[in-house]
């Protein structure tokens, strides 16, 4: 995946689940974690 990729993943999730946190844009530390 992508770095556009994984926040377009995260964003369908942030709207799914309703998760703040995944609606913000993550920073490069938070995207290392999500990888």
């Amino acid at each position: 995946l992508t770095p556009r990729e994984v926040l377009e993943d995260a964003r369908k999730l942030g709207k799914e689940e309703e998760e703040v946190s995944l609606l913000k844009v993550p920073s490069e530390e938070e995207l290392v974690c999500v990888l």
